[in-house]
């Protein structure tokens, strides 16, 4: 049973296990399920609360979603490219006001490059001393304990007698000479980690100064861009709110506004833009249907494709409203799973 290609309509299968089958073929297809007759009667109810949109229906849906969302961004693109090149002409004819627009939005982009600079680098002292922190839990080498001398599990023998003392002092003098080599190697083996250890904490150390470095940096830059900024919005005013801004500093940037209105290129913009609202609004009164707001558009037909396409899958006593379903689902394949007929289970 090959249920990759299902397509739209009403699908039968007789197999071993309906309800075992049902269950995997509903995950696999992200499919609703119904096993019983009050389930069955739900989904049918719910189905016919759709649109009765075909696949046509859907398919212009999504090309005038397309559509529209374009031609706003067209419509919106070029009157702010006209408010722009008016507002420069008129500043140039003396009558607009003493700071240029280009002037506020670089200083806006200006504050906003140093609050992303400081918390970046605000974020990599933080991470810096976290791992500091993990590593303090480690007990360190303490230069005066390092050396741990070797012990030996048992005392050792105490030497035999020997007839010649000068064999005795010769046995003797190569055990301390022994020892005192394994005495050195445990020293410099603690030597080695204390120091190398050192040098870890004082990379630490340093690595931390030039973490702060740039933090004190990029804090002083945007005290600086702050200021620079608020000389000239004023205090309070929020840099991502250029257009406020530009409305407020600008008496004549309104006036700017309905001049760029009338200009040719604004005007076949929001021509283009009307005409796609008028047929998007159109197919979705045929639905008997509110339009969607341009913003909404793309989202509100794939929600709506993905409830008219649902597949659902019937099993156990909801195979008798197969037909039903289907007949409610016509754009969704509608599976029906019954057992074999011998009656296995």
């Amino acid at each position: 049973m090959d249920h990759d290609d299902l397509v739209a309509g009403l699908h039968v299968f007789q197999v071993t296990a309906p309800l075992d089958r049902a269950g995997r073929l509903a995950a696999r297809l992200g499919a609703d399920l119904c096993a019983t007759l009050p389930e069955a009667d739900t989904m049918v109810a719910e189905r016919r609360a759709l649109p009765d949109a075909d696949a046509d229906t859907l398919e212009l849906l999504g090309g005038l979603a397309r559509r529209v969302v374009a031609a706003q961004r067209i419509a919106q693109r070029t009157q702010e490219r006209a408010v722009a090149k008016v507002a420069d002409r008129m500043a140039g004819l003396g009558g607009g006001m003493a700071v240029h627009p280009s002037t506020i939005r670089e200083r806006a982009a200006t504050v906003e490059r140093a609050r992303t600079e400081l918390r970046q680098a605000s974020h990599l002292l933080e991470a810096n001393d976290a791992v500091a922190a993990e590593d303090l839990l480690v007990p360190p080498v303490d230069d005066a304990l390092a050396f741990v001398p070797p012990t030996a599990d048992a005392a050792p023998a105490p030497p035999k007698r020997r007839l010649f003392g000068f064999l005795r002092r010769d046995r003797r003098d190569t055990e301390d000479t022994q020892e005192s080599s394994d005495l050195l190697r445990s020293m410099a083996a603690a030597t080695d980690e204390a120091f190398g250890a050192r040098r870890a904490s004082m990379a630490r150390d340093d690595q931390r100064i030039l973490l702060v470095a740039r933090r004190d940096s990029a804090a002083e830059v945007l005290r600086v861009a702050e200021r620079s900024w608020y000389d000239l919005a004023g205090g309070g005013a929020d840099p991502a709110d250029i257009e406020a801004i530009l409305s407020r500093l600008d008496p004549q940037h309104q006036d700017a506004a309905l001049l760029a209105n009338e200009t040719v290129s604004v005007r076949a913009a929001s021509s283009v833009f009307d005409s796609a609202m008028g047929r998007w609004q159109a197919s979705w009164a045929d639905l008997n249907l509110d339009a969607p707001t341009p913003g909404e558009a793309m989202e509100s037909v794939d929600r709506l494709i993905g409830q008219i396409t649902k597949a659902v899958v019937l099993v156990g006593e909801a195979t008798e409203r197969g037909l039903d379903v289907a007949e409610v689902a016509p754009t969704a394949p509608v599976v029906v799973i019954e057992a074999e007929p011998d009656g296995s289970t």
